[in-house]
């Protein structure tokens, strides 16, 4: 775990050094979130530490489900 958790601290901050004022994330996230958030598929990047370059995504928008399912979720917590 302590070794994932690092390998995905050094990929975020890898990744907030290409972003240039937008929020860029892996494969890992988006895979992850991307039946909540809608992405943008980016062109792949190079960075520190990998041989090959990497995929890159941007959120663009919480899909509309998402929305629903949260609220419901905060009504029965309730």
């Amino acid at each position: 775990m302590f070794t994932f958790s690092l390998i995905s601290q050094n990929m975020a901050a890898r990744l907030m050094g290409k972003a240039s004022g937008a929020i860029l994330c892996d494969k890992a996230t988006y895979n992850a979130s991307r039946t909540r958030i809608s992405f943008k598929t980016l062109p792949s990047i190079l960075v520190k530490g990998k041989q090959d370059p990497i995929e890159v995504y941007t959120p663009l928008r919480e899909l509309e489900q998402s929305s629903t399912a949260i609220r419901r979720n905060k009504d029965f917590g309730s």
